[in-house]
């Protein structure tokens, strides 16, 4: 093979990656979608000091589930004074509703009680004496025939 065929290749090898990733990596701008020159008040808003006008940043919302939970967990927190009225409500007569026909007030409603079972272990041993019980049905069985 020749030296300016292999040379060639190479050129044309290197122009061809180099196609490619110019296509995947973003062509820098010199353009940005923000104001260079920003300001923060005394409120704390964000003010374009060569406009004067009041910028909405827009903020940035989790995709990670996790802070998707703390997110909920905050908002809940603040409305929380709402949500403690309606359990008062809910634990007078939990899934029944004031409207519905057939509803009297003075029944009372009580969520079912479950007992605790307590943990019952096995006395230590027991299945070993089981085993050595076997083991001597066995070798009598054995030994009768």
């Amino acid at each position: 093979v020749p030296p300016t065929s292999a040379q060639q290749r190479l050129a044309e090898l290197k122009g061809r990656i180099a196609n490619q990733l110019g296509n995947l990596l973003p062509i820098p701008t010199e353009d940005r979608d923000r104001p260079v020159h920003v300001t923060i008040d005394k409120e704390g808003r964000t003010i374009d000091s060569v406009t004067g006008e009041v910028l909405q940043i827009p903020s940035r919302i989790p995709t990670l589930k996790a802070n998707l939970r703390v997110q909920k967990k905050d908002i809940i927190k603040q409305e929380h004074p709402k949500i403690k009225q309606h359990k008062e409500v809910a634990m007078e007569h939990p899934g029944l509703d004031a409207s519905a026909a057939h509803f009297d007030a003075r029944i009372g409603t009580h969520p079912a009680v479950r007992n605790r079972r307590q943990l019952v272990f096995n006395k230590k041993g027991k299945y070993e004496e089981i085993a050595n019980r076997q083991r001597a049905k066995a070798k009598l069985e054995k030994l009768q025939q």
